[in-house]
C-alpha cells in the first residue's frame, strides 16, 4: 500500500498555476494583488519565480480572501475557465489534443491532481450513464463550494470548446440551491438539480464516443509523458477510501497498519483534514449504496441492496438508509431511479 500522502499543511501546489490564475483574476476586478495576498503567507515575487510551491491551508486562505473582496458572484466559474485554458501545462496539452470524450475523462481521472488537489473523483458506470462521484479530500470547509465550482467549470468549457456536438451532462450538488444560481446556469448549463444525495455528475454513455476537434496523437503522448514525470500527489482521505474500496468494512486499527501507522496518529491526521475516521467510513458506505442502486434492476427488494451492500440485517439498513438520506429505500428509488 502507498503510504505517501499530502497533508494540507505540505506545500505541493504550483504557485504558478491555480493561485496566480485567481490573484490575476482579482486584479482584473480592481483587486490590489497585496491586499489579496496578505495573511496568506503568499508573495509576488515568490510567484513571479515559477518554482514556488504553496500548501492546501495558504490557497484556503487565498479563496476565502478572493472570496471577501471579489466582487460579485462568478469569480470561481472565471478561475474554471482560466485553469485549462494555459497552453504551457501539461494537463492542459495532454486534454486538449485527447481523441474523445471517453479519453479526455481517462486522462483526468488520472491526473485530476494537477487540475484540483482538493476534490477527488470516483467514477462508476451504469447501464446508461457514466456516474462521477466528487468527494472533500483535503479538508476544505467553507472553500469546498468554490473550488468545485471552479472544478466543473473547468471540465465543462474545456469539453464544450473540444467537442463539435453538445456533450450531456448533469449536476447534482448537495448544498442548497444558491442566490448566484444564474452563474451556474451559464457555466454549467440547465441540467442542474440541488440538495441531491452526492456531488456528482452525469454523462450518458454514447456521449463517451464524441470525437475531440484537437486530437493530436503525437502531443498528447508527450503531455502524457511529461505527467508521468511528475509527482503524483494523494491525500491521506484518499488513501483510506481506495482502503476501504480494495478491503471493504475495515477497522481503524487495521486501516492504520495498512497505513503504517498508529491509530492515534491516523486520527490525529484526520483531524487536520477536519474528519474522522466514522465519517469517511459513513461517506464511503452510503455512495456505494448509491453505486449498487443505480446498477440494480428496478424490481430488486430492499433485501437485495441490504446484502450487496453487506448488511446482514435489514432493519438496521433501512435506519441506517434513512439517516444517511432522510427517506426510505423505497422513496429513494422512487426519486433517484
Amino acid at each position: 500500500m502507498l503510504t505517501h500522502f499530502t497533508l494540507p499543511e505540505d506545500k505541493f501546489i504550483p504557485a504558478h498555476y491555480l493561485p496566480t490564475s485567481l490573484i490575476d483574476l482579482a486584479a482584473m476586478r480592481g483587486v490590489n494583488p497585496q491586499k489579496l495576498i496578505k495573511g496568506t503567507g503568499i508573495f509576488v515575487e515568490d510567484i513571479c519565480s515559477g518554482e514556488v510551491k504553496l500548501s492546501a491551508l495558504q490557497v484556503f486562505k487565498l479563496v476565502e480572501k478572493a472570496q471577501q473582496l471579489v466582487p460579485g458572484y462568478d469569480s470561481s466559474f472565471l478561475l474554471g475557465q482560466r485553469l485549462l485554458a494555459d497552453v504551457n501545462s501539461p494537463l492542459a496539452q495532454a486534454l486538449n489534443h485527447s481523441r474523445t470524450v471517453a479519453d479526455y475523462l481517462r486522462i483526468l481521472w488520472c491526473y485530476q491532481d494537477r487540475l484540483n488537489p482538493f476534490i477527488d473523483v470516483s467514477v462508476h458506470r451504469s447501464t446508461d450513464y457514466i456516474s462521477l462521484y466528487l468527494n472533500d479530500v483535503m479538508g476544505c470547509g467553507h472553500q469546498y463550494s468554490y473550488l468545485l465550482e471552479t472544478y466543473l467549470t473547468a471540465l465543462s468549457s474545456s469539453l464544450k470548446f473540444l467537442c463539435a456536438e453538445k456533450v450531456k451532462i448533469e449536476y447534482q450538488f448537495r448544498q442548497s440551491r444558491p442566490k448566484h444560481i444564474q452563474e451556474y446556469e451559464v457555466n454549467l448549463g440547465s441540467n442542474i438539480q440541488f440538495e441531491q444525495a452526492a456531488d456528482l455528475i452525469k454523462i450518458p454513455r454514447a456521449t463517451l464516443k464524441c470525437s475531440l476537434s484537437g486530437y493530436s496523437p503525437l502531443k498528447r503522448e508527450y503531455a502524457l509523458f511529461q505527467l508521468k514525470q511528475q509527482t503524483n500527489n494523494k491525500t491521506l482521505i484518499q488513501l483510506i477510501l481506495k482502503l476501504f474500496s480494495r478491503y471493504g468494512a475495515i477497522t481503524l486499527e487495521e486501516t492504520a497498519m495498512h497505513l503504517n501507522m498508529s491509530p492515534a496518529t491516523l486520527k490525529r491526521k484526520l483531524k487536520q483534514h477536519k474528519t474522522r475516521f466514522l465519517a469517511l467510513q459513513d461517506l464511503y458506505n452510503k455512495q456505494q449504496v448509491m453505486k449498487i442502486i443505480q446498477s440494480m434492476p428496478l424490481d430488486y427488494t430492499n433485501e437485495d441492496i441490504a446484502g450487496l451492500a453487506g448488511f446482514s440485517d435489514l432493519a438496521n439498513f433501512r435506519r441506517t438508509f434513512k439517516r444517511w438520506f432522510t427517506m426510505t429505500p423505497s422513496e429513494f428509488k422512487a426519486k433517484y431511479t
